[in-house]
């Protein structure tokens, strides 16, 4: 699987140094169409100047696009691939949450997608008001220390990351494991967002976070949730990014008690 994760990213990479080429190719190929419409004074000059490489350019453009096709072709098609296992994935789930919510409401499908909406939100929250009393109501030991270091990396360097608007999306239900004992009950959700957020600087110069242009960001990431020692409710357990391990997570049973 991870070879799988590998081979996509490595696609995705090729698809758009292509795109560059293509982008980079027809902004140098302008000039010369333009020339060529003016007349013919621009082949006037020992008959090898800029016809020739239009026709260069042409020519590259020809050996190029079918890369560039095959690689969205094969990119669109693995990820369609993705979409039905994790539609075939939820169907398993869903079923195995009714069995299991008859005896725990917390397992029912519409209790999954409520409670993994308020805890992606609220971390979002508390993360932009640097608020550690209430990313520790939230989040487990290591999620939570792996926030701290960030935010402590941040303030060295007198920054702030704003994450002004959050829009969600939505959560696939994907993993369910319910055993004996709360504290081995644990829920998967594939959770979706656009993200709006900047860096504020100590100099009150603003960018964005890893050079992006954008200001805002679609977020896919993989929550896992754990019920709370007393029962009484879920916290994050693990976050991880969709390029990351997340489809590897969909091949872990789905356990009932």
């Amino acid at each position: 699987m991870q070879q799988q994760i590998g081979a996509t990213s490595r696609i995705a990479v090729a698809v758009r140094a292509a795109l560059l080429a293509l982008l980079l190719l027809s902004l140098s190929a302008a000039p010369a169409l333009a020339g060529a419409g003016d007349g013919t004074a621009s082949f006037s000059s020992g008959g090898s100047g800029s016809g020739e490489d239009w026709l260069a350019k042409l020519e590259l453009w020809v050996l190029i696009s079918p890369i560039v096709i095959v690689a969205l072709i094969v990119t669109g098609v693995v990820g369609l691939v993705r979409r039905r296992k994790r539609r075939r994935r939820a169907k398993r789930v869903e079923r195995a949450a009714v069995t299991v919510a008859v005896a725990d409401p917390l397992f029912a499908t519409d209790a999954v997608t409520a409670v993994a909406r308020a805890l992606y939100l609220e971390v979002q929250a508390a993360y932009d008001a640097r608020d550690d009393a209430r990313l520790a109501a939230v989040l487990m030991p290591q999620p939570l220390a792996e926030l701290r270091a960030r935010l402590a990396e941040l303030a060295a360097r007198g920054d702030h990351h704003c994450v002004t608007q959050v829009v969600f999306e939505g959560a696939e239900y994907l993993g369910l494991v319910d055993r004996e004992g709360h504290d081995r009950d644990e829920i998967l959700v594939r959770v979706s967002a656009e993200v709006h957020d900047h860096i504020e600087h100590a100099d009150g110069t603003i960018s964005q976070p890893g050079g992006r242009s954008a200001r805002r960001y679609w977020a896919r990431e993989w929550w896992t949730l754990a019920k709370r020692p007393d029962g009484s409710g879920w916290w994050v357990a693990s976050i991880e990014r969709d390029e990351q391990a997340g489809h590897q997570l969909l091949n872990e049973p789905i356990v009932t008690a």
